[in-house]
């Protein structure tokens, strides 16, 4: 994300995170309604009660190519950040590859699990280590604009990366899928519209204000796309 942002500018990173997240809140609190109106907590069988079948095959088939691409992100991000640490604690040079066969074996086994309650522990503790990084980026980039002031080429905005900074703002919220799943195990469904918005409100502060910090810390000389190795 602060890559994103150094690709973009501050000023019209920040524009593009809070547009993306504001829209994206009102395509989730419409399907809330619709699906309340209709008593229907699944997305794709919403599609089909109002738009046919014809597009719930297509809904259906543009989640699953969003969610592919989501593991190969995720993949990806793992891979260079576990290469990046082992290499940086041994001093040494890693390849890629042995982590990549780790990975999907491990990612293979998991997904005979059905049951998702049971990485529930696991998911607990990787939001802990995420916090633990995040505090850890912030206090780093503060310290470092104390000390130096912001990084250089700070800029409102950059004309030859702006593009792309507004494609990941998009993919940055991108999430509709899960809004039906998740409101159909409330207690009370009705109020899952006042709790979204919420939690829309916290994710676009969030992601306007931490990779700010970041992007004034070290400014153009980030030429990481992952923060965790722009630290020493």
């Amino acid at each position: 994300m602060p890559k994103a942002y150094v690709n973009g500018g501050w000023g019209a990173s920040a524009i593009f995170m809070a547009m993306s997240g504001m829209l994206s809140c009102i395509a989730c609190r419409m399907l809330i309604d619709v699906g309340l109106d209709i008593n229907i907590f699944s997305y794709p069988l919403i599609v089909e009660k109002v738009l046919g079948k014809k597009s719930r095959f297509v809904l259906e088939l543009a989640i699953a190519i969003t969610q592919f691409g989501f593991v190969i992100s995720f993949c990806v991000y793992l891979l260079e950040s576990w290469k990046t640490s082992v290499d940086t604690i041994f001093d040494t040079e890693t390849s890629i590859i042995s982590y990549a066969v780790i990975v999907f074996i491990i990612f293979t086994a998991m997904t005979w699990v059905r049951d998702l309650a049971k990485f529930s522990f696991a998911f607990i503790f990787g939001v802990i280590l995420v916090l633990v990084t995040v505090t850890y980026v912030i206090f780093y980039a503060c310290n470092e604009i104390a000390e130096n002031g912001p990084g250089p080429d700070v800029m409102f905005i950059n004309p030859a990366g702006y593009m792309n900074t507004i494609g990941y703002t998009i993919y940055c919220y991108e999430g509709i899928g899960i809004v039906m799943p998740i409101m159909a195990t409330c207690d009370q469904p009705k109020r899952f519209k006042e709790i979204l918005t919420y939690a829309f409100i916290v994710l676009i502060v969030f992601y306007i204000s931490y990779p700010e910090i970041a992007y004034f810390g070290w400014g153009s000389s980030m030429d990481q796309p992952i923060i965790t190795q722009m630290l020493p």
